[in-house]
């Protein structure tokens, strides 16, 4: 996603995508499966990667068969299809933007830029601000890790290892690490638990009554974590319970495909989070004086010293709201050009007078 701030607080934002075939040909999008939500004001077009030109969309049957003749990959792979919209503030860009994080959830963000005249210099701040997404897991983050340590962990900031050599380093990541895989295994435990729990009477020849399995929770627990690198894993986890009890008869239960998607759902709605992924471009008006947490010059197009890249990811929306942020400041040439011209004035009228 590029997005493109013009001097006359107008805006532009362009999304790259990949499309299916069956996209690419019907020009019919798939507004619920694909990352980007398109709606009014946006424009499509595409083109093969690594060429400069730009086709209308949809791409015609011939040209599409034409393109898979000459390429090995998957012409889906090869052509990139671009969504462009113009708005004339920030904040109706953001109101026309929308990624789907899932079929039913969607992720918009709140988009203001602030212009301040200073007569030689107009001053630009920019903001984008996507909320913080809440997950529903029964053990919270906090329970394992401290409010600095789940900010660090997955936004980067505040900066832990500022200053710290590699080992130390090595040392707080480690440990920031494991604490993180204790809270995911701790939660896995805690699905599979309850998934049991509710299901006891489907559990065929129980070692143990349901009331028994209810007071075993804390040691069936700890035989998660001693064995959590491995325990995700769903035949590791039967196996586990297998071992534990000396009995197969929980897999009544753990085999369940339709019990395991309606107990799974929290799991699943985190891990497609996680993988929601965004490159982010921001061009600001003349020089940035300010990259939040971007960094300059790190454009796709080579080292462009007026865009700023960001990462825009779903695990930066677990800790808080992850915002966008820039400075630019432009400088008013006909403002020089006219105090000089009262300067020049007035000592030219003060010289003459002196004359006289």
């Amino acid at each position: 996603m590029s997005t493109v701030i013009n001097k006359d607080g107008s805006c532009e934002r362009t999304f790259e995508v990949q499309l299916d075939s069956s996209q690419l040909v019907s020009g019919k999008i798939d507004t619920i499966h694909n990352i980007v939500r398109i709606g009014t004001g946006w424009q499509l077009s595409w083109s093969v990667k690594g060429q400069n030109a730009r086709h209308p969309f949809p791409i015609s049957r011939q040209t599409y068969d034409s393109i898979r003749s000459h390429i090995s990959r998957r012409a889906c792979d090869t052509i990139a299809v671009f969504i462009s919209g113009k708005w004339r503030s920030a904040k109706d860009m953001g109101e026309h933007t929308c990624f789907n994080l899932d079929s039913v959830k969607t992720l918009k963000p709140q988009t203001e830029l602030k212009r301040s005249f200073r007569w030689f210099y107009t001053y630009y701040s920019y903001r984008e601000t996507y909320h913080r997404q809440n997950l529903s897991f029964k053990v919270p983050l906090e329970k394992f890790m401290t409010g600095a340590e789940i900010s660090f962990w997955f936004t980067g900031f505040p900066n832990l290892t500022k200053g710290l050599n590699g080992i130390e380093q090595d040392d707080i990541m480690s440990n920031i690490k494991d604490k993180y895989s204790k809270w995911l295994t701790t939660n896995y435990f805690e699905t599979i638990y309850q998934l049991i729990v509710d299901n006891y009477s489907l559990v065929n020849k129980a070692p143990v009554s349901k009331q028994g399995f209810i007071h075993l929770h804390d040691a069936i627990l700890q035989r998660f974590m001693t064995k959590k690198e491995d325990v995700i894993e769903e035949e590791n986890t039967k196996k586990l319970f297998s071992d534990f009890f000396h009995s197969d008869a929980f897999s009544a239960v753990l085999d369940n495909e339709k019990l395991k998607e309606n107990a799974y759902k929290t799991l699943s709605d985190y891990i497609t989070l996680t993988q929601f992924s965004v490159d982010y471009q921001l061009s600001m008006p003349g020089v940035i004086t300010d990259s939040g947490r971007g960094i300059i010059g790190n454009s796709l197009a080579g080292n462009d010293q007026h865009v700023i890249s960001y990462r825009l990811t779903g695990e930066r929306l677990i800790s808080g709201n992850y915002s966008i942020t820039a400075q630019s400041r432009v400088t008013n040439i006909w403002a020089f050009a006219i105090t000089a011209i009262v300067i020049f004035t007035a000592v030219y009228l003060y010289i003459c007078k002196k004359r006289k």
